[in-house]
């Protein structure tokens, strides 16, 4: 097993009562992991009091897989022959938004790309004897008012949700969506959204998360009543606690029985007319933006668009349970 032994130096705080908590973040898209603090109780610390030295000892399978260290705020050298890491001051003041429960990095290690990791790869060493003067124990030390070894409480290390694929396509009359995870933490589930510009979008369904958590997990969902023409999915993956993030974009072009729907003239600067379509059948148009410029009943007059500025606008049409997106250009 093999250990790293991490001292920060010239951090910065005002009252001693503040009790703070650390952990570690694995980041695998960037592959790097993440060392992170936080302040329990209030908002500090400033600018006035320096802590002298913040120590703990990394441990687990991935630390060997440590090829560099970057930090914004500290001058930091790699692991010397007894895995020492000494991370020193450059006159820099505390991050602004170490307040009370902000989680604020202090350190990053860039890790081996060519490996993915899970939250069992590493870990902080506890004080495994009660007794926190030991150079290896979670601690803090603030020099200048003689107090030293102060407890840091450990959290979980956190694996954010890794994405190895996500797909959408077409299979018949349908839309096919699969993606794989390499890992989850605190994860509730994934809504599928779609959208017709690729800018708005909305849900059509949810997946819930696996519940095993440091495996590969394949989820699946079919859209079975996709927008006829050029479409776009993507996945909003969402944490237990309400945060969340989204995946990368797939766009869909589904041409099925879109042959007898056309728009003219195209470009446009008057009136813009559907050529397939009955009259009194809804259609609303969007601009590109998604907003959504005016839901009117079709006419053989066509639809006036003389008053709307230059650019391009989608006119979704409904065709039973499905949708026909098609593009024109104001100018």
């Amino acid at each position: 097993m093999k250990y790293i032994y991490i001292i920060i130096l010239s951090l910065f705080i005002t009252e001693l009562s503040a009790q703070f908590d650390v952990k570690l973040n694995i980041d695998n898209t960037n592959k790097r992991l993440e060392v992170l603090i936080r302040n329990t109780t209030s908002n500090e610390p400033t600018t006035a009091q320096s802590i002298s030295s913040i120590n703990m000892k990394l441990q687990g399978v991935g630390v060997g897989d440590i090829i560099s260290i970057h930090s914004g705020d500290y001058t930091i050298l790699m692991p010397n022959p007894d895995s020492i890491i000494t991370m020193s001051s450059v006159s820099l003041p505390c991050p602004a938004n170490w307040t009370q429960n902000v989680w604020t990095k202090v350190v990053i290690y860039n890790l081996d790309p060519a490996n993915t990791y899970m939250a069992s790869d590493f870990s902080i060493l506890p004080d495994v004897d009660g007794d926190n003067s030991d150079v290896e124990d979670p601690i803090m030390s603030v020099q200048v008012l003689e107090l030293f070894n102060i407890s840091l409480n450990i959290i979980q290390t956190t694996l954010p949700v890794t994405f190895i694929k996500f797909e959408a396509n077409l299979n018949k009359s349908n839309v096919f969506c699969k993606w794989v995870t390499g890992s989850e933490i605190n994860n509730a589930g994934f809504e599928i959204q779609r959208s017709f510009n690729g800018k708005t979008f909305s849900k059509i369904g949810w997946s819930n998360a696996s519940k095993s958590h440091n495996v590969v997990s394949n989820y699946s969902f079919t859209d079975e009543t996709p927008i006829i023409g050029v479409s776009y999915y993507r996945l909003k993956q969402v944490d237990k606690d309400g945060k969340y993030s989204y995946s990368e974009i797939r766009s869909v072009n589904n041409k099925i029985e879109d042959l007898d729907i056309s728009l003219h003239p195209n470009p446009v600067s008057e009136s813009i007319f559907i050529t397939g379509l009955e009259e009194g059948n809804t259609v609303s148009i969007y601009s590109l933006r998604g907003e959504l410029m005016e839901t009117i009943p079709y006419t053989s007059n066509g639809i006036d668009i003389s008053s709307y500025l230059k650019g391009v606008y989608f006119v979704n049409i409904p065709n039973g349970v499905q949708l026909i997106s098609k593009r024109f250009i104001v100018q």
